[in-house]
């Protein structure tokens, strides 16, 4: 018995030893399943690509976990309990009121204590400033959180429509940014301001950016900031396209790449009705949009041309997204990277997915933001003739 006793100390030790080395540790009370996941964006690779993060799990044991991120700079954490993601087609869609989000600057380890319960996720941060910082504040938004998580699930599932939500939706989400605002104007000396600053619309990062301080500028998220500054030219040269690219001016032409390797130009397509698709692997709403969009391809087939333009995609997740899915009409990704070509800006997209029907003389007839009936009523309208 004696001996039985001594091994489960022996465990214990070696089990806090290994916590003790170990860069991020921490307890869960109330998980059901042991698994944990795991993002991580490093910052100094921050923007170069959508999908450019890295993904893990890790076991808790009683609830007890510790892992290293195995980065040398600084990185962008998420920690999520797998139970709290929710299977839908197109992904997971992951409850933002059950992550727990932060940023560990190199040399910092951090400890999260929390409880995992029916709405959120509640969790606090110590032994690294930033970290410690960010979960103090972020704490009083979790519920308001929670509320926008219910509607996007009422939204995601088709039980309510998308005008009787949009209000409260748009309430929620504003107080939890004008939350966000407020620590921002008060606290410009603070790497929390600067990290709140990066995930705000363009015209606040453009107002504010330039009264954070130096010290903050120049911090380790510099990567993320810059990446943000860098946007502020493209944000201006796509509100410029977007008064300029409306309903009853002639579509921007381009030439792109298909999945096939062909050249596809858009003035090709003179004489037909055409359907612009922004959207892109990533995007929930586009792939729950897919099943009506072949519908509608099969039902007007010969009248109308589809062209889906993937946008923030690299090649392998287009590729692999156009697998699944089987999308049978042209199929071009956007060159994200070069501002004066690319789509999103020249059409001055605001949200995926986005549709633009034109006629056979390339006029946009009707542009709808967002996965919504109108779009089909618009091409039965145009075409049921």
């Amino acid at each position: 018995m004696r001996r039985i006793c001594l091994f489960g100390v022996a465990l214990l030790l070696f089990f806090s030893s290994c916590e003790q080395k170990k860069t991020v540790t921490g307890e869960v009370k109330g998980l059901t399943n042991d698994t944990l996941l795991v993002m991580r964006v490093d910052l100094d690779k921050y923007g170069k690509d959508l999908q450019d993060r890295f993904s893990d799990t890790i076991v808790a044991v009683d609830g007890k976990f510790a892992f290293d991120p195995a980065a040398t700079g600084a990185v962008k954490l998420f920690i999520i309990p797998k139970e709290a993601v929710v299977s839908r087609e197109g992904g997971g869609y992951i409850p933002g009121a059950k992550v727990a989000e932060f940023v560990l600057l190199p040399g910092e380890k951090v400890k999260l204590e929390g409880t995992l319960n029916a709405t959120w996720f509640d969790y606090k941060l110590s032994g690294a400033p930033l970290a410690e910082e960010l979960s103090r504040i972020s704490s009083p938004w979790r519920y308001e959180q929670h509320t926008a998580d219910s509607i996007e699930m009422l939204l995601h599932e088709g039980r309510v429509p998308f005008d009787s939500v949009a209000a409260q939706r748009r309430e929620v989400y504003d107080k939890i940014r004008e939350g966000k605002l407020d620590y921002i104007r008060t606290h410009l000396d603070n790497l929390a301001a600067g990290y709140y600053l990066a995930g705000m619309p363009m015209d606040t990062t453009i107002k504010y950016y330039a009264l954070l301080s130096e010290d903050v500028k120049n911090s380790a998220l510099k990567p993320m900031l810059d990446y943000y500054n860098e946007q502020i030219e493209r944000y201006h040269m796509a509100q410029e396209a977007k008064n300029q690219v409306t309903e009853g001016t002639v579509a921007p032409d381009f030439t792109l790449k298909t999945d096939k390797g062909e050249d596809f130009t858009l003035s090709s397509l003179k004489g037909k009705y055409a359907v612009l698709d922004f959207w892109g692997s990533w995007c929930g709403y586009c792939i729950k949009g897919i099943p009506d969009m072949k519908k509608y391809y099969d039902k007007y087939k010969g009248k109308v041309e589809f062209v889906s333009i993937a946008c923030r995609d690299n090649d392998e997740k287009w590729r692999e997204a156009l697998g699944k899915y089987e999308m049978p009409w042209i199929q071009v990704r956007n060159n994200d990277t070069d501002a004066a070509t690319d789509l999103s800006i020249v059409y001055g997209i605001e949200g995926y997915p986005t549709k633009y029907i034109l006629d056979g003389n390339g006029v946009i007839v009707s542009k709808i933001i967002g996965e919504r009936p109108e779009f089909y009523k618009k091409l039965d309208e145009l075409l049921e003739k």
